[in-house]
């Protein structure tokens, strides 16, 4: 099977070149075994079909891996499939399935029961793709508790921001190749598509366990045991364990790597004891597991073996949680924990049962960025010293430092750290003379170190064991060399998205938009009541524009909504949508009938709410706020 993403990655065959460090060009390696495998009732030269299909028994367990840069799950049960986790795309899982699942599993088999691991796009966001092979009679769709609002809102109040950096994280401007993209550390790479989303049938938390220790369900001939795992991995998630087949998928709380304790492209610090607890839970729970598979990477095999990997990521992460705040309350800073944590400096190096198991490798995460993360979690950014409390914004202190010691020093000594490989300091001098204001240094001083200054990027790149890190450093190398990014445009939210947002969770977002410095220098006032028909009924708001901010009260009725408003809104929470946060005209008069109010409601949102610049610059100064997203 020729799939776009396997072909892209073939030249990782053979030894790491000096551009990539030699565990992450293995790991490379490891995630580029794409294809359809079976994961229990192994059996050698087992009997194939004439086109090469399997042989479906009751309980059988499939994983496609290496097509996204997550898996999907599949178990027969008995007559059609239970799929756990169905990649990122609608165009991915919809190829996946027509030349994976139809041509080497059944062409007939239609999807019974969807189970969404966790509420991370990567496996959600390709159900759209699905849905022409769901059964007739319906399909049910699993979700830990929580699921839809943290699917929701993690991708729209900071969506643009995490949108940007994530950009960075998984290096998706960059060309495939030794000096360029190798591996993302859970798998190759995201899929590029449309996203959506459904409803779950039915979201489950602890209220559902009626007093055992996991949530009991049979989807055709198949029980399943789901154990829900809030505040691990993600806000909300949960692992699913078929006790006869004594095979457990442990969802993304188990990975091939170390994983994220706060993912570099932005989200809620993860707490990493409770999430050590609940796979120290997982491992009491389903103790006579003999076969572990999770959303990336690859299955482990054999009770013992299970439970051992299950037991060193657990354990990886208490040490980190541990760790780091043993040097908080020594009195260490969050720039000094990350270095020390992870044993870069040699005052504490990693246990070492960690540093040689394959799993505990920073391919994802890191222990540098996890213990910073713990740092945040426990007593915020702020390290105690006065000093450090309000420091002058990047511009104006790069400003200062050329002012004080001469773009022409500055760009010597760079260049010194740079020929030293010292490339941590190198990129932090460089930075400077990036990011001082226009006309502080001179265009051939600049021409100079930006060239540098890229190479010192691409050098902390090649260095690094994980892929994340090296993305985010040669993305910052592309970007400083053309002076801007190839990302343009705004956030894009799908149909799907919006339908799933709740009329309160649109009107914070919009919140988010106004913008608050012409709202006070117009002294703008604005008054409007809201009512939206979605397909499960409608919803009522009333909102006030004043003193800075986008203030909204929810209605239950058209009884509580204001009379004598400045605008009325009546219409489909779609058009609503689409009108205020994408300022479309034709919708905006699908909501507002009276002429004249929606020419307010235009001028409103063409002057007040803030369409963000998905492309902001990150390598060098932003535009003046006043300009941006206008």
């Amino acid at each position: 099977m020729r799939m776009w993403i396997s072909m892209s990655f073939l030249y990782a065959e053979g030894p790491a070149p000096d551009t990539v460090h030699q565990n992450l060009w293995e790991q490379a390696k490891l995630n580029l075994q794409y294809g359809l495998y079976r994961v229990n009732n192994i059996q050698e030269n087992e009997a194939r079909g004439a086109y090469g299909q399997y042989a479906l028994h009751v309980g059988d367990v499939f994983q496609i891996r290496g097509y996204d840069i997550s898996n999907m799950t599949l178990v027969y049960d008995g007559s059609g499939w239970i799929v756990m986790d169905v990649l990122t795309t609608i165009t991915i899982a919809g190829v996946v399935w027509q030349e994976v699942v139809q041509r080497y599993l059944s062409d007939s088999a239609p999807i019974h029961t969807v189970i969404y691991s966790h509420s991370h796009v990567d496996h959600y966001g390709g159900i759209g793709g699905l849905k022409p092979y769901f059964a007739k009679e319906g399909v049910q769709i699993l979700a830990p508790e929580g699921f839809m609002e943290h699917a929701v809102s993690e991708n729209v109040y900071a969506g643009t921001a995490m949108s940007r950096r994530a950009v960075y994280q998984m290096g998706g401007t960059l060309k495939p190749g030794a000096a360029g993209h190798v591996d993302c550390g859970l798998g190759k790479m995201t899929t590029q598509g449309g996203n959506s989303i459904i409803e779950p049938t039915k979201e489950i938390g602890f209220e559902d366990y009626g007093g055992k220790k996991y949530y009991e369900i049979t989807c055709g001939e198949v029980p399943l045991q789901i154990q829900y795992t809030p505040g691990t991995e993600a806000p909300a998630e949960m692992n699913v364990y078929l006790p006869k087949q004594k095979v457990l998928f442990i969802a993304e709380n188990c990975a091939g790597t170390l994983h994220n304790a706060l993912t570099p492209r932005g989200a809620q610090v993860r707490d990493l004891l409770a999430w050590a607890g609940f796979l120290d839970e997982t491992i009491v729970t389903f103790s006579d597991m003999e076969i572990v598979c999770s959303a990336h990477n690859w299955p482990h095999f054999g009770r013992e073996e299970s439970i051992r990997f299950i037991g060193i990521q657990r354990d990886m992460y208490r040490y980190v949680n541990n760790a780091t705040l043993h040097l908080v309350n020594l009195g260490y800073t969050i720039d000094e924990v990350g270095r020390m944590v992870s044993g870069e400096d040699g005052t504490m190096p990693l246990p070492e049962e960690f540093a040689q198991e394959w799993c505990s490798h920073s391919f994802y995460g890191t222990y540098n960025h996890d213990a910073k993360a713990v740092y945040q979690r426990y007593i915020g950014w702020y390290d105690g010293n006065p000093a450090h409390l309000n420091r002058h914004k990047p511009v104006e202190r790069a400003t200062r430092y050329v002012d004080a010691f001469g773009a022409d020093a500055i760009l010597e000594k760079a260049k010194d750290a740079h020929d030293a490989e010292d490339y941590a300091w190198a990129a932090e001098l460089f930075d400077l003379l990036m990011n001082a204001e226009e006309g502080k240094v001179l265009p051939s001083i600049l021409k100079e170190a930006r060239g540098i200054y890229a190479d010192t990027l691409r050098n902390l790149g090649y260095g690094s064991e994980a892929a994340t890190w090296r993305n985010m450093y040669l993305t910052g190398a592309q970007e400083i060399e053309l002076d801007g990014t190839v990302v343009k445009g705004t956030l894009a939210f799908a149909d799907d998205t919006i339908n799933a947002m709740s009329l309160e969770m649109i009107l914070q977002y919009m919140g988010i938009m106004l913008d608050s410095r012409k709202v006070e220098k117009d002294r703008k006032r604005l008054a409007m009541s809201v009512s939206v028909t979605t397909a499960k009924g409608t919803e009522y708001a009333n909102i006030q524009v004043d003193r800075g901010i986008l203030g909204y009260r929810i209605a239950s009725g058209t009884g509580e909504l204001a009379s004598g408003v400045d605008i009325v809104v009546r219409g489909n929470k779609l058009d609503f949508f689409r009108a205020f946060v994408d300022n479309n005209r034709e919708r905006l008069k699908k909501v507002i009938v009276d002429a004249a109010q929606e020419a307010q409601a235009a001028e409103f949102i063409s002057g007040y709410l803030t369409r963000f610049p998905i492309g902001f610059p990150v390598m060098i100064p932003r535009d003046g706020y006043a300009d941006a997203g206008k």
